[in-house]
């Protein structure tokens, strides 16, 4: 830890002939690269600052809580049997933030009594066992157990993978754990969008933040949001050292089904670390015409199937003057409209000589000031048995 500190320090603080500039390209500014001696001794300071609160050595591992993990080849008693662990801990040591890290430990039954492995379970969905997960370990046999942990953007992980042991007179568990510490990427905020209800008449709008790290400078060139109807902006913040984006998310909703929508945007920079960064993004559009009723139930009229018919009124929630189109009626229904400002009505009736059962959605097109929607609404009619 001392000698990182120090050979990182020395590289990154060194004096410089001449201060690096900053150059323009395409009307945009860009920071010139960075030298590769300042990003090796940020990386053997930020390494070595992150590393402190946990060291290992031949003895064992001491993990920041103070645990202290035995080193070397372990006995595991299992009943009367005893399986030989080739270590209990791993220190994958700095690693890239958003790689895939592996690392394998071997069993081996160094007793006379055939071991089962009954459970494998890990800490986190990001630690991942390839083998050794169920099966039975003969006397003087030995099994794999390779580990694999997505590091994601943790400054520090330690990882637990457990393993239960079943043997001919009792159990035992085994403990693997696994250690790394990290270089700090960009950071991102937040890490989804949830833009609430959102309404057809205007628009709704969010950020995410990006920032850089001393060892992750990076520019943002691009989001891409698939199917959602977003619209986007990219904002270049500089601070007295590191660069902030903002990336400026915007939905119109006016075209869109009232209903939940979600999806994922991807933002594409020139991080070393994390070129692509997903951030969900989630929103629901409001209903701003709704039926009353919502639902029509003619019953099941006298015994000559009449039935009175049925009124619907259409109107916007907030008074908006409506422009109503039917575009859709059922088999055995009739729709008559009538419109008057910010109403319209409905009203619903059944084809002469109906004396069959009938349902269906009479589906309706509400417009309004530069927005519109569609409007359903279920229709029944049940014909009593002779």
């Amino acid at each position: 830890v001392v000698d990182c500190l120090a050979v990182g320090a020395l590289l990154v603080f060194r004096p410089r002939p001449k201060p690096m500039g900053l150059e323009f390209v395409g009307g945009a500014r860009r920071r010139a690269p960075v030298r590769v001696a300042t990003v090796v001794g940020a990386w053997l300071v930020v390494g070595a600052a992150v590393g402190i609160p946990m060291a290992a050595s031949d003895a064992g591992m001491v993990t920041a809580s103070g645990e202290v993990i035995p080193g070397g080849e372990q006995l595991i008693e299992v009943g009367s049997a005893r399986v030989a662990v080739s270590r209990l801990w791993h220190d994958f040591g700095l690693t890239k933030p958003f790689s895939v890290v592996q690392a394998q430990f071997r069993l081996e039954n160094v007793s006379a009594a055939p071991v089962r492995i009954e459970r494998v379970a890990t800490s986190c969905g990001c630690t991942t066992v390839g083998g050794g997960k169920a099966g039975s370990i003969l006397p003087g046999m030995s099994i794999a157990v390779p580990v694999t942990v997505s590091t994601g953007s943790r400054r520090t992980l330690h990882e637990v993978v457990w393993v239960s042991l079943r043997g001919d007179e009792g159990h035992g568990h085994v403990a693997l754990h696994l250690f790394a510490t990290q270089v700090p990427p960009m950071e991102v905020v937040p890490d989804r969008v949830s833009l609430g209800l959102v309404a057809r008449s205007q628009a709704a709008a969010a950020s995410i933040r990006l920032t850089e790290s001393a060892a992750d400078r990076f520019e943002v060139l691009a989001v891409e949001s698939g199917d959602l109807p977003l619209t986007w902006r990219i904002e270049r913040k500089q601070g007295a050292d590191l660069a902030t984006y903002l990336v400026h998310l915007s939905v119109e909703a006016s075209g869109l089904p009232a209903g939940e929508h979600s999806g994922t945007i991807c933002i594409r920079t020139t991080s070393a670390f994390r070129p692509v960064v997903e951030v969900p993004v989630r929103f629901s559009v409001a209903q701003e015409v709704k039926p009353r009723p919502a639902i029509i139930d003619f019953g099941a009229g006298d015994a000559d199937h009449r039935v009175a018919p049925a009124v619907v009124t259409l109107e916007h929630r907030t008074g908006q003057p409506l422009n109503v189109r039917v575009l859709d009626v059922p088999a055995g229904f009739r729709v008559a409209l009538q419109e008057s400002g910010s109403r319209a009505q409905l009203t619903v009736a059944l084809e002469n000589g109906l004396t069959a059962s009938s349902t269906g959605v009479i589906r309706t097109l509400a417009s309004w000031q530069g927005a519109s929607e569609t409007v359903e609404i279920p229709c029944y009619m049940y014909v009593r048995p002779p």
